[in-house]
């Protein structure tokens, strides 16, 4: 796979000035690409940007992600992030890296381009834990962080889970799963107070709380009796 040449045959390709071995591509107004070759020459970090588009972020993610480049996907890990990145007018502090079985960009036109791509993207260090299972990996990418939008607000990754005698609320995953910060400042006021019911084996007070263990979902399911 020779990326340069992969990256050149895409629609309205351009070399992205400023950077070397870097192209910008777009797809009709919306949707604008671009990316940069690894140093090895053999991967592609690209970037997305959707509706809203500054070159000037999509070139400085990619610089950075270049120089840390084996940190974000030296160590195979799903998702990563590192630190310290900054951009004008963006209140960013870290560049994310996706692995390819998390994205699976260009599996449809070009599925030997999808193996050696790496999806980055400007983020919030309290996004990505560096422990995620693959699917917490996907779910994060896919549906809770919508990484191609460039004015998006911060989602900070959390687990929990709960339980709430009282209205029957709680979750019905094993364990804890990934959740919206929203759901855990609904859920505090909802649990004050309450304590959990003895039949249930536990006593004290209801539960809910964050962790990073294994979950088997992308928010927590909730009893069919718990309201929202």
């Amino acid at each position: 796979m020779n990326v340069l040449t992969a990256l050149a045959g895409f629609p309205n390709a351009a070399p992205l000035a400023g950077l070397d071995r870097a192209w910008t591509w777009s797809l009709g107004p919306v949707l604008h690409f671009a990316g940069v070759v690894t140093a090895d020459g053999d991967r592609l970090l690209q970037t997305n940007q959707r509706g809203r588009h500054d070159e000037d972020l999509a070139r400085a993610v990619l610089a950075f992600a270049r120089r840390h480049e084996e940190t974000l996907i030296g160590g195979g890990r799903p998702i990563e992030a590192v630190r310290g990145f900054s951009a004008a007018g963006y209140a960013f502090d870290a560049v994310a890296a996706t692995a390819p079985a998390v994205h699976g960009h260009h599996r449809a036109q070009n599925p030997g381009l999808t193996t050696v791509t790496y999806i980055v993207f400007p983020a919030f260090a309290t996004e990505v834990s560096g422990r995620e299972s693959l699917e917490e990996a996907q779910a994060r990418y896919q549906k809770m962080l919508s990484p191609a939008e460039i004015g998006r607000e911060v989602v900070p990754f959390l687990k929990m889970s709960f339980d709430n005698p009282r209205t029957g609320g709680g979750s019905t995953n094993p364990g804890r799963a990934l959740a919206y910060p929203r759901m855990l400042r609904q859920e505090i006021p909802q649990l004050e107070g309450t304590l959990v019911d003895s039949s249930s084996g536990r006593t004290g007070p209801a539960r809910c709380g964050g962790s990073r263990g294994t979950a088997n979902g992308c928010c927590p399911e909730r009893k069919a009796s718990g309201g929202a």
